[in-house]
């Protein structure tokens, strides 16, 4: 399923939920609040900054995200208590307006929020909760389609049973300026189909990119995905 079609299904479900029942005293990442952001915040606030929306936080993950220089941005978890207070409007700096920048959010889905940034931890951390019921995993093809001076590039193919919008960290080499390391390099979403390993420095040699892959569910273990050889 397309993150347009995704969000769609999404508000339909909130608006059902509204006016069928009350919302989650605990809500949890996947079925209640991913839906949510997923439909008013992404779109700004995703793998691509948009719209004024700062590039050091991603509202589609609820983790921290990794990035190709090494670093991470925020994820949604950590930011729970900020999220409900843009969306309010209440108790806003001079500097911060109110989101999303048009429309608002039902009061189902305020609710939904409230309550899960009052679940936050001591380092303001919401958490994930369980998973939905009858949840199915995710799964992934990742093949190599061409080589150029800017590195190889891979294809990355992803399903979900359930219509999940799915994260893929892909975990392999790379090349810190000074040394080889290996560890997370990106986190890629179902609408970015082709991400270009950026090999340059990484020296000749056969690595293993292993991907692990969260539908809001969980995190799963890292999975091997392809072996990629550069010749010397």
């Amino acid at each position: 399923m397309s993150l347009g079609r995704f969000c769609v299904a999404a508000t339909l479900s909130s608006l059902v939920n509204c006016a069928d029942q009350a919302p989650p005293l605990e809500p949890n990442w996947q079925a209640d609040v991913m839906p949510i952001l997923a439909a008013n915040c992404v779109g700004c606030h995703g793998a691509e900054a948009s719209g004024g929306a700062p590039p050091t936080l991603r509202l589609d993950s609820i983790d921290p995200v990794p990035v190709e220089t090494g670093g991470k941005l925020a994820g949604a978890g950590s930011a729970a208590t900020q999220i409900f207070k843009r969306v309010t409007g209440k108790g806003l700096l001079r500097n911060e307006i109110s989101m999303p920048p048009r429309g608002s959010l039902s009061e189902y889905d305020l609710a939904v929020l409230r309550n899960w940034a009052a679940l936050a931890d001591g380092t303001g951390t919401a958490p994930r909760g369980a998973a939905r019921d009858g949840n199915h995993p995710p799964t992934v093809t990742i093949t190599e389609t061409a080589r150029s001076s800017a590195g190889v590039e891979l294809r990355i193919e992803l399903a979900d049973p359930d219509g999940d919008p799915v994260l893929a960290t892909l975990i392999g080499p790379r090349f810190d300026g000074t040394k080889v390391v290996t560890g997370p390099i990106v986190c890629l979403t179902n609408a970015q189909p082709t991400w270009v390993w950026p090999a340059k420095g990484v020296p000749a040699g056969t690595y293993q990119i292993s991907v692990q892959l969260d539908d809001g569910a969980e995190q799963s273990q890292p999975q091997p995905a392809i072996m990629l050889t550069l010749a010397p």
